[in-house]
């Protein structure tokens, strides 16, 4: 049967784990923890573990203003308006030079290739059988990878734009 361990130590990961769960470089999570002077939580193995919690506040918690300093962005809608624009300019300037694609362009275009691609898995079983005079048996098998793919290529289309879908309406509530 397993080992009770203390809750505390469950959640105390090596820095290699840490780095897999949040996503970054292990050499960047160490970096970021030395310059915080986070202290560590135990040890596995010889190597120092911090507290998943503390990790995460350390990278997605702003960090606290100085004694005395006042945030300029909270205080001051000048500045917060100039950014805005600012970011509007960019994105207009990013789309008169074409770095910038809008959505409808993009969706047209995806969907323009898909039906290029599909199209030619529909006929390619037909061309087997009639230009290269495969037996039945193997074209039967062909169909089944063709219509295994067409629903591969659906499947993962559907999972792209519902996710965006998703992302849209989240950026609409916010």
């Amino acid at each position: 049967m397993g080992e009770v361990r203390d809750f505390n130590e469950a959640f105390s990961w090596p820095i290699a784990r840490l780095a897999d769960c949040f996503g970054i470089h292990r050499q960047t999570l160490t970096r970021r923890i030395k310059e915080a002077q986070l202290p560590p939580a135990g040890t596995h193995r010889g190597n120092p573990t911090y507290h998943i919690r503390e990790v995460a506040r350390l990278l997605y918690e702003p960090p606290p203003p100085e004694p005395g300093e006042v945030s300029t962005w909270d205080h001051d809608p000048e500045l917060r308006k100039a950014w805005y624009q600012s970011e509007n300019y960019r994105v207009k300037y990013e789309e008169s030079v074409r770095r910038l694609i809008p959505a409808t362009d993009h969706v047209r275009d995806q969907a323009e290739f898909a039906k290029t691609v599909l199209s030619v898995i529909d006929i390619w079983p037909d061309r087997l059988e009639r230009e290269d005079g495969l037996p039945p048996e193997v074209i039967v098998s062909g169909q089944r990878l063709a219509d295994d793919l067409r629903e591969s290529i659906r499947q993962r289309l559907l999972k792209i734009y519902s996710e965006e879908d998703t992302d849209d309406s989240a950026g609409e509530a916010g």
